[in-house]
């Protein structure tokens, strides 16, 4: 839950300041869809999200959206610097659906309440006490 809500909360900041302009800094898509991917791929119970972009592409793009990622993708691979550019209409879609379909869940002030925090809380403090005793000797 909380590195779902860093993952939302980094992409609805990123969209929020670079996406929703008429003329757009095309690498800032990357900054808006590893983070929703990311939530995709978590909230398909396999783990932590890879850090390769291809492999979190494979496992959870959307098809339809294959085409346009592939377009930035080689854009990014032929060129210094990704420039400014026209919005991507369907990218932008897909960003606005996936921050819809959060919803409140992931976002707000504050990180969430997770359930059975106090036993991790316990346990770290365990092992700090711990460290710091055998720092002593």
């Amino acid at each position: 839950m909380a590195l779902c809500y860093h993952y939302s909360h980094t992409a609805r900041g990123n969209a929020r300041e670079y996406l929703f302009k008429e003329q757009v800094r095309l690498k800032k898509y990357f900054y808006v869809l590893r983070p929703l991917l990311a939530i995709r791929y978590i909230e398909q119970g396999v783990g932590v999200p890879p850090v390769e972009f291809a492999r979190l592409l494979d496992s959870v793009l959307p098809v339809s959206l294959r085409p346009s990622i592939d377009r930035l993708l080689e854009l990014k691979r032929n060129t210094e610097e990704l420039g400014m550019g026209a919005q991507v209409p369907e990218i932008n879609q897909f960003v606005e659906q996936e921050l819809e379909r959060h919803g409140s869940v992931f976002s707000g002030q504050g990180r969430p309440e997770v359930p059975g925090k106090e036993d991790v809380y316990a346990q770290l403090n365990n092992i700090f006490r711990a460290a710091v005793r055998s720092g002593d000797e």
